[in-house]
């Protein structure tokens, strides 16, 4: 679940360290659905190098976490998603530097309290709100019931 402590500039903030940080090829992500086996096999040498970040859902949000990990349904390997089927792989990041091992994830969506009309999280929201100022580098769904999806990806 996204950190409802941190706000969307911190969080596209957090994503633009972690870009600069790791060297990612942002623009250029395989796409998991379209991932080719040549890919497969160039994102597997790369993995041993810890040079591939794994986007994917959660129940809750969409991250990046270190190293190719296949989740959730996968045409090219054959495998189908099991328990609720909310753990996907959608993507895959390559780096220039390698990763840390103690790296646990970036956010690239979150679902947060409204800061207009829901700031603590502990309402409803005000029907019809705009919602907050949307900060450059990201998007946002519109306030629904107090809370705001934000995509950082």
């Amino acid at each position: 679940m996204a950190d409802w402590d941190a706000s969307p500039e911190e969080l596209v903030a957090y994503r633009d360290e972690w870009i600069e940080e790791y060297g990612i090829d942002w623009k250029n992500p395989i796409n998991h659905d379209e991932m080719t086996q040549a890919q497969y096999d160039m994102l597997m040498k790369l993995d041993e190098k810890k040079l591939v970040w794994t986007e994917h859902a959660t129940c809750e949000d969409n991250n990046a976490s270190p190293g190719f990990k296949i989740f959730g349904d996968c045409k090219l390997t054959g495998q189908e998603s099991s328990g609720c089927g909310c753990w996907q792989s959608y993507s895959y990041y390559i780096a220039k530097e390698p990763w840390e091992q103690d790296y646990e994830y970036i956010a690239l969506t979150a679902y947060l309290p409204c800061s207009v009309c829901n700031a603590d999280g502990e309402g409803e929201g005000v029907e019809g709100c705009e919602g907050p100022k949307i900060p450059e580098g990201v998007d946002r769904s519109d306030c629904d019931m107090g809370f705001v999806n934000w995509y950082f990806d």
